[in-house]
């Protein structure tokens, strides 16, 4: 006797579209954007392939959808890690509320940022995106440097430039906490980050 063959539940199409964009995320944990294949989704899935092709022509949309999702979500973290009221005069307190948002998101999401911090390796519409949400970040940093600069004791410093200097920093204390979590913890990154700010203003 024939054993009869399993299929996936049914799934609301969205729902099946996010199953799908979960796994291709998972997948890049381990080989990167070049293992999101429709075989390996549908593998990983535990579903057949027409399914998969019922949510995603192919494997390039899946990674597009992905990408723009990952994007989103990264953009709306670096968002609420800005002060929305500046109604303070303890600008360190506000950068430490900022930055421990922000690392403690790396740290509870790592694949994302892995994927989202090594932009070399993604499509060239997404390097796009990532340099486009890059300088929005800087132009917003740029305006909190400039109110900032009210506080600092021997006069302002170039905000573009310094702008740039945290945004940099932001990165690279996410790529410790990513590469060497046991060493960097966001904890660690979040002290270090205020640090540099208190130092800036207290210079």
């Amino acid at each position: 006797m024939r054993s009869r063959r399993s299929y996936a539940p049914r799934m609301p199409p969205a729902e099946r579209r996010e199953q799908i964009l979960d796994t291709a995320l998972a997948l890049t944990a381990t080989g990167g954007v070049a293992s999101v294949t429709m075989e390996a989704v549908a593998e990983a899935a535990k579903v057949t392939k027409p399914v998969v092709y019922g949510a995603f022509p192919n494997a390039d949309a899946v990674l597009a959808a992905l990408i723009d999702r990952e994007q989103d979500r990264g953009l709306a973290l670096m968002l609420d890690s800005l002060p929305t009221d500046t109604d303070t005069d303890d600008p360190v307190a506000l950068a430490r509320t900022g930055v421990e948002t922000f690392f403690a998101g790396v740290r509870d999401s790592p694949i994302r940022w892995r994927l989202l911090l090594t932009p070399d390796n993604l499509p060239e519409g997404a390097r796009l995106r990532f340099s486009e949400t890059r300088d929005f970040m800087i132009a917003q940093f740029t305006v909190l440097c400039e109110w900032a600069m009210d506080f600092r004791r021997s006069g302002p410093m170039d905000p573009v430039l310094l702008a740039h200097l945290f945004v940099g920093a932001m990165e690279m204390g996410a790529r410790l906490i990513l590469d060497r979590p046991e060493d960097y913890t966001a904890e660690l990154m979040s002290d270090f980050a205020v640090e540099i700010v208190r130092s800036v203003l207290e210079a």
